[in-house]
């Protein structure tokens, strides 16, 4: 790799960490690395919005097919407590996730693209809102205004012997989603609880229903319902509970599975809320599909590996964690895979950093998927 290429992406990288920004508040995040391309590439932008993408041409008119590449560029809610000079500047947000190296390896693969005149149409996406589940849905347009046939996404990675390569033949990362269920009745006097509707029965009945409707053994492929908040009433022993919640996230391998699930809440929520004489209602956040890569295309990501004499594997199981890329491979080819950069702090930790050293590998990877 070019010395000043990767110079120019490490200098970029940590300015990015420096300045974090929330999902769907990136936009300074997203106008610097606009601005970097211009100074760095010949590259056409085009700017969508709260997401771009960026354009080499190489191919001349001729085949292959145009291909696709994808990064993420939001932060987390969370405290930076690394020790080096491009700490987070931003109190309460920072680069937990690696998200500011996988857009500067991007830029890095830009410029490389360039530098090496790469014959082949690629198109690289900048995205938006992961962290939410939101983003990639919202990049609908990449794949119908690109013509792209393929697309990739690498993810950071510890854990493993710095540049192992690793993905799946089939799912890499299951569907999730934040469901609230809202119960309201009706407040009384605690004296006089007969002239009230309760909804604290519903609710425990409720939890405990959501276990047995996400009991492992009703399902082939893995399936999990973590209940992450319940809440009833008011901290006043004069009042009756009249208001109730349960925030359940719903975890599946397939989506399929995620919304069986789902259906089977609300079924008997509605059921049991009735009962008592009580109004229920559901919301839902973070939403993210399941990512399941295509085989074509993961084997094609693990024969790039081994050309660079990368240690590559199929990764036994499943992610539990989700990643919104899923959005993409909805209606495009492609695979998503990481790259380990050895042992240290983990994602979405207050100690942990994207290491300097996978820009190169990664963008390795990238063009020896060009190649296959």
């Amino acid at each position: 790799m070019n010395p000043e290429i990767l110079k120019k992406a490490v200098a970029l990288r940590h300015e990015l960490h420096m300045h974090p920004e929330l999902s769907y508040q990136e936009v300074w995040t997203k106008q610097r690395l606009m601005d970097f391309l211009k100074e760095n590439t010949g590259l056409k932008l085009v700017d969508k919005g709260k997401w771009f993408y960026a354009c080499y041409l190489g191919a001349g008119g001729n085949d292959p097919y145009p291909i696709g590449f994808r990064a993420d560029f939001d932060a987390l809610p969370m405290e930076d407590e690394i020790d080096a000079p491009w700490k987070s500047q931003v109190p309460g947000c920072g680069h937990k996730c690696g998200h500011d190296g996988h857009v500067a390896t991007l830029c890095a693969f830009a410029m490389r693209l360039e530098e090496e005149k790469i014959a082949r149409d690629v198109y690289l996406v900048f995205q938006h809102a992961e962290e939410t589940g939101q983003g990639a849905c919202e990049c609908g347009d990449f794949i119908k205004e690109t013509g792209i046939r393929e697309i990739y996404s690498c993810h950071n990675f510890k854990g493993m012997p710095y540049g192992t390569v690793a993905t799946r033949l089939e799912g890499t990362n299951c569907a999730s989603m934040g469901m609230n269920i809202d119960m309201t009745g009706a407040p009384t006097h605690a004296s006089q609880p007969e002239h009230g509707k309760n909804p604290s029965l519903a609710i425990c009945d409720t939890a405990k229903k959501i276990m047995e409707i996400a009991d492992q053994s009703r399902f082939e492929k893995l399936v999990m319902a973590t209940i992450c908040e319940i809440a009833v009433g008011e901290h006043a022993f004069g009042i009756a509970a009249s208001k109730g919640r349960i925030g359940v996230t719903l975890r599946a391998e397939q989506d399929k599975d995620m919304y069986r699930i789902r259906d089977e809440i609300i079924a008997f929520a509605q059921k049991r809320a009735a009962e008592d004489g009580l109004a229920v209602d559901f919301s839902y956040e973070d939403i993210f599909p399941d990512t399941t890569n295509t085989p074509e295309q993961a084997k094609k990501v693990l024969a790039a590996a081994e050309s660079l004499g990368l240690p590559a594997m199929l990764a036994p199981e499943i992610t539990r964690g989700s990643e919104d890329f899923g959005w993409f491979l909805k209606d495009c080819p492609g695979a998503e895979f990481v790259v380990a950069a050895g042992e240290g702090p983990s994602l979405h930790t207050a100690g942990f950093d994207f290491d300097d050293r996978l820009i190169e590998t990664i963008s390795d990877v990238y063009l020896a998927i060009l190649e296959q």
